[in-house]
């Protein structure tokens, strides 16, 4: 018979606008909260960085985050300081102006363990 295991996940709900800066405080905020439950796991909601309405494709770009960006860095940074996966899911700037709604996944030690695009913007 198989062995049962459990993780506890924390699934964060919180309001995205337009600030990128005050977007990250609302993450880094509740990651927080939610560190102090002890999860394995803490789910963010869709379009952390910015509220997912644009003007066009080029503002898309322009509030969207690098993956080596700092409002990227610092989610990481959570992740290993509370030693717990944290999945995010923010648009991504690509080549040539483009854009990706794309879920991040990073571990207990704050990498980069895996990256699934939504959608192109």
């Amino acid at each position: 018979m198989r062995e049962r295991s459990s993780i506890r996940v924390a699934a964060i709900q919180l309001a995205s606008g337009d600030n990128l800066a005050a977007n990250l405080r609302g993450c880094l905020r509740m990651i927080d909260k939610a560190a102090l439950l002890r999860p394995g796991l803490i789910v963010l909601p869709e379009f952390c960085n910015h509220v997912c309405w644009y003007e066009d494709r080029a503002h898309c770009h322009r509030v969207s985050v690098a993956l080596n960006s700092g409002f990227l860095r610092a989610i990481a940074s959570k992740a290993r300081d509370h030693s717990t996966y944290i999945v995010i899911n923010c648009t991504v700037q690509r080549d040539e102006g483009a854009a990706t709604g794309t879920s991040l996944l990073y571990g207990p030690t704050g990498e980069l363990l895996a990256a699934s695009d939504k959608q192109l913007l």
